[in-house]
This record gives structure tokens, C-alpha cells and sequence, in this order.
């Protein structure tokens, strides 16, 4: 008898679950950290200080508003 093959077996046995699991895990961290971001320009800090914390370019936290 043949053994079946789940999607999420073929997607881990491929290498796939894991990258899209870490894909995901780097969107969220992006996303918090435009928000933190997003957060500290709104209370006023100079944007230098928010790219020395965030490590964000200067270009996408002037944009964010």
C-alpha cells in the first residue's frame, strides 16, 4: 500500500514549509519595526536617532506617517 503524501509533507520533504515560515517571521518583524518606528517619529524624535534604533533608511521613516 502506498503511503499519502500531504501537501504540508511534500512542502516540508521540498524545504518549502520552512522557508515560507521564516518568510513569515521576517514580514512580522518588519512590520513591528516599521511601527515602532512609526511611533517614535509621531512623539517627535529626530529621524538619526530612529535609524541608529530601528536600522531602518532614513527614506522609508520619513514616509511613514
Amino acid at each position: 500500500m502506498k503511503a499519502r503524501l500531504t501537501t504540508e509533507k511534500v512542502l516540508e520533504d521540498a524545504g518549502w514549509l520552512a522557508r515560507w515560515e521564516a518568510n513569515g517571521e521576517a514580514r512580522g518583524k518588519e512590520r513591528t519595526t516599521l511601527d515602532i518606528a512609526r511611533k517614535m517619529k509621531n512623539k517627535g524624535l529626530p529621524l538619526t536617532e530612529i535609524v541608529d534604533i530601528t536600522g531602518l533608511p532614513i527614506e522609508t521613516i520619513s514616509s511613514l506617517q
